[in-house]
């Protein structure tokens, strides 16, 4: 097994969005998500996630109080089964610390959440932050100086070729 990305939240709730009403302009980085959790069930690399991920993916759209029966199922699903690819990292005092030193050590200041879920990376050892979060995306420099690479999905080098190979995307 080679390399070891981590899905943030936004991408998270994009995938569960796109299940619940597909649209053009998340497609392909929705199936590239798809395929990395393939390569991650065929034991090709590894995909993580906060267990915080779990509590922040409660709604698909700021004006739905809650997503539809269907939704809450395909989160679960993704974030809960164990079978879907990713692997959830329970918050520990390593990555609560890690988090708080993004800030007081680094100066890269982000909101809390943000924080953990690049901590949780750096304690997994991602090679990769899969994410579309503004926040994140605009410390994307800081972050890289201390060995996290901050990515679009499209971006990766991380995903192996036979899995990321736009041949295989098809619309």
């Amino acid at each position: 097994m080679s390399g070891k990305i981590y899905l943030d939240a936004v991408l998270i709730i994009d995938m569960a969005e796109y299940e619940a009403k597909p649209t053009k302009d998340r497609e392909f980085e929705v199936w590239l998500c798809k395929q990395a959790l393939t390569a991650a069930r065929d034991n090709k690399i590894q995909v993580f996630t906060s267990l915080l991920s779990v509590s922040e993916c409660t709604t698909v759209a700021p004006d739905l109080p809650s997503p539809p029966a269907e939704t809450r199922r395909f989160l679960d699903m993704l974030l809960l089964s164990g079978k879907s690819g990713i692997t959830i990292v329970a918050l520990r005092q390593v990555i609560a610390i890690r988090a708080r030193d993004l800030r007081w050590a680094h100066e890269i200041n982000l909101k809390g959440a943000d924080a953990i879920h690049i901590a949780t990376a750096m304690e997994m050892k991602c090679d990769e932050l899969w994410t579309r979060d503004d926040r994140i995306w605009k410390k994307r420099t800081e972050i890289a100086q201390l060995g996290l690479n901050v990515v679009k999905p499209a971006e990766t080098s991380v995903l192996p070729e036979d899995y990321r190979n736009p041949g295989l995307f098809q619309t």
